[in-house]
């Protein structure tokens, strides 16, 4: 994961594996869990955050859209349910 680099010492030894970077996407668990370092790493011109976001959402939710995505889809685990609330 990322985040304010003064948070990297706390995340580590909460046994977050932390890197340095604008955006992270963390497929490990569960869940995907995507992290950005500050909150203008989320402005429009830098667009990563989003960009992570919707391929994380199509590679799970879309998995037969033939785009050119990163090899994230074997990572994902699968979709149980609904995606509704």
């Amino acid at each position: 994961m990322t985040s304010w680099p003064s948070l990297a010492t706390d995340l580590r030894n909460a046994s977050a594996t932390w890197v340095d970077t604008e955006v992270q996407v963390c497929t490990a668990g569960r869940n995907v869990l995507i992290t950005n370092r500050k909150p203008d790493d989320l402005h429009a011109q830098r667009p990563a955050y989003g960009r992570a976001a919707i391929l994380v959402l199509v590679a799970r939710f879309l998995p037969s859209l033939s785009l050119s995505l990163p090899d994230i889809r074997g990572s994902l685990p699968p979709v149980s349910g609904s995606a509704g609330p």
